[in-house]
Parts: C-alpha cells; sequence; structure tokens
C-alpha cells in the first residue's frame, strides 16, 4: 500500500513506493528470516536481481546530470521560481480545459 504516492501516480516517488510494495509482496510476505543479518542477505539478492531486469531500460538512458555541490541553498528564504507570462498560463488553462471537456453521458429513458 503506498504512503507517500497516491495509487496509479507517476513519478518517482511512486516508483519508490511500487518498489517497496514489490519487495513486501515478494521478500516480506513469502519468508521468514530468523534475524536482521539472514534478512538483509535475502535483501540484497532482491535488489540485485531487480536491478539485472532494469538493465534494460536503465542503460540507454540519457545520462542524468549531477547536483552542483558548490550550490548554497538558503533554507529560511521563502521558495521562488520563474515566474510566467500571464498569457501564457492562460492559454495553457484553456487548452487542458479543451483536451479535458466530455460530452456527459446521454440518459435514455427504460422501456
Amino acid at each position: 500500500m503506498p504512503v507517500f504516492a497516491p495509487p496509479n501516480e507517476l513519478g518517482f516517488q511512486a516508483s519508490i513506493e511500487a518498489f517497496n510494495g514489490r519487495w513486501q509482496q515478494k521478500l516480506w510476505a513469502r519468508f521468514w528470516d530468523p534475524d536482521l543479518t539472514a534478512l538483509q542477505e535475502r535483501s540484497a539478492g532482491y535488489v540485485g536481481a531487480s536491478r539485472r531486469r532494469a538493465v534494460a531500460r536503465i542503460e540507454p538512458a540519457p545520462p542524468r546530470s549531477s547536483f552542483p555541490i558548490d550550490r548554497v541553498i538558503d533554507l529560511a528564504a521563502p521558495p521562488s521560481a520563474p515566474t510566467a507570462d500571464p498569457g501564457d498560463a492562460e492559454s495553457s488553462a484553456k487548452r487542458n480545459a479543451r483536451r479535458m471537456a466530455f460530452a456527459p453521458p446521454v440518459r435514455r429513458p427504460i422501456s
């Protein structure tokens, strides 16, 4: 059961939650390990197998840029974001509304 991501949600946190759910299904619910060391060994085997299965998707992916180490973040400052042109936001909202628009179901009398 996902804790931090709603069901059917896409994104990084959702993929972590999905992995945790699979880990619980395939490992935690199926096996009882007498101590922490045995559980860690079994978990390492599962994680390794999962990574080997994911290699086909991971290897052709574009490289990630590294996080700048020299960047200083002021955690006391309020969040800021680049400002967008309000006209762009309005037209974007209209496009999204058109995309999501649908016809209501037709109610027919029961004969």
